[in-house]
């Protein structure tokens, strides 16, 4: 099945699992961290991931920039490249 290959990990991709926490770090120093809330697919079968977006700049989150989002799994892990192991703290999150 199609959505089991998507959710298992690859050499080059970790699994994304419910509770999984990733990282990306963008030109500037920008650092958008997404912790997964809930793996689903949408009325036409496409798998998405809903997530928690804290984005900081030199490691001081930028609170208007903490949100809840959506994107489809291709996208999610083409973006949010690199697994984080470390405990990341999470404020309550605005629905974007």
């Amino acid at each position: 099945m199609l959505l089991d290959r998507l959710f298992k990990p690859s050499a080059q991709r970790p699994e994304v699992r419910e509770g999984a926490t990733f990282r990306h770090i963008g030109p500037g120093n920008l650092i958008e961290t997404a912790k997964v809330l809930e793996l689903m697919r949408d009325p036409m079968g496409i798998p998405h991931v809903r997530y928690d977006l804290i984005v900081e700049r030199n490691r001081q989150p930028l609170e208007s920039l903490t949100t809840s989002r959506t994107l489809n799994l291709q996208s999610f892990t083409s973006h949010f490249t690199d697994a984080v192991t470390d405990a990341v703290e999470f404020p309550d999150a605005v629905e974007a």
